[in-house]
C-alpha cells in the first residue's frame, strides 16, 4: 500500500477515500490557500443554466489575486459515474451562462472582494477546473472534451488523526508564481482554424503581429487584438488543444518572438 512518511513529527499517512463528496469539498476548501496560492477561493453553488435550459451547480470559485481571471470549479469523487453524473455536470457548466445575475452569490462566496471588482471579473469568460481525488484516463478525456482542466488531489489520513492531500496533478494556471517572460493563456472563442486566447495583463504587446514558435521548429504568426479591457492572441486552433494548459515563453522581446508551450 502507498503511504507517506513524515520525519518531523514522526507520522505515517495512508490513502483514504472520502466518505462523501461534501467531505472532499470541505478538505479542498480548508487547503485552498496552499493549493491555489495565487487565487481567492470560496464555496459557490448557484444554479447555472445553459442556453438549452439544462442546469447544474458548481462547487467552488477561484479568482486570481490580480482579478484578471476566474475559474468555475467542479469537485468530484472518481467513484461517481462518469456517464450519468460527471460528464453531465462538466458539459452543462462549460456551456453555462455567466452574467451579472450571479454577482450577489459570488459576493457571498468571496466576501473579501469588493462588488465593483467582482463586476469586472464577471465581464471575463471563466476558466473551468475539475478537482478529483484520483486520476483516470476517461476522466481526463471528459475534462478535455468539455474545456475543463484537471487537478488531482489524493486524500491521505495520518496515524495521529491529521489529514493531508497529495497533489499529483495541477494545471499550470493554478501554480503560484509569475515567472518573468512567461504568460499563461486562457482559451476564448474559436473561428475556423484559429482561436482567440486571452493574454494576461503583464503581456508586453498591446497590438500587432508576433512570431510564434513551437516544439519541432514550426512557426506561425499571431495577431494581438485589444477588445475593451481584454487582449487576445489569435493563433492556430491546433496549437491550443481543448483541456490543455497553454502558455507563452518570451524568446526575443525586441523581435516579438514567443514559444508556445502546451501541458
Amino acid at each position: 500500500m502507498r503511504h507517506i512518511i513524515v520525519e518531523t513529527p514522526p507520522s505515517i499517512f495512508h490513502p483514504q477515500e472520502p466518505n462523501t463528496e461534501d467531505d472532499f469539498e470541505r478538505q479542498i476548501l480548508r487547503c485552498a490557500r496552499q493549493l491555489f496560492p495565487s487565487h481567492v477561493a470560496g464555496l459557490w453553488k448557484p444554479l447555472i443554466r445553459d442556453q438549452w435550459g439544462r442546469a447544474a451547480r458548481p462547487d467552488m470559485v477561484l479568482i486570481s489575486s490580480e482579478f484578471d481571471a476566474w475559474h468555475i470549479v467542479e469537485i468530484e469523487l472518481r467513484r461517481h459515474s462518469l456517464a450519468t453524473h460527471i460528464e453531465q455536470q462538466l458539459e452543462t457548466l462549460s456551456q453555462g451562462i455567466y452574467d451579472y445575475t450571479l454577482l450577489q452569490s459570488l459576493s457571498q462566496a468571496v466576501p473579501g472582494i469588493p462588488q465593483s471588482t467582482l463586476k469586472r471579473v464577471l465581464y471575463r469568460e471563466p476558466g473551468f477546473l475539475c478537482v478529483a481525488d484520483a486520476y483516470a484516463d476517461d476522466l481526463q478525456s471528459a475534462c478535455r472534451d468539455n474545456n475543463f482542466e484537471l487537478a488531482i488531489c489524493e486524500p491521505y489520513h495520518g496515524q495521529h488523526g491529521a489529514w493531508a492531500l497529495f497533489v499529483s496533478k495541477m494545471p499550470v494556471a493554478m501554480r503560484p508564481s509569475r515567472e518573468p517572460g512567461v504568460f499563461q493563456l486562457r482559451r476564448g472563442k474559436a473561428f475556423g482554424d484559429r482561436v482567440f486566447m486571452e493574454v494576461p495583463q503583464h503581456f508586453p504587446f498591446s497590438a500587432g503581429v508576433v512570431e510564434l514558435n513551437r516544439e519541432g521548429g514550426e512557426l506561425s504568426e499571431g495577431q494581438v487584438i485589444t477588445s475593451g479591457p481584454r487582449r487576445y492572441l489569435n493563433m492556430p486552433l491546433s496549437w491550443a488543444p481543448l483541456g490543455k494548459s497553454v502558455r507563452l515563453s518570451m524568446i526575443d522581446q525586441a523581435r516579438q518572438r514567443l514559444r508556445v508551450e502546451v501541458e
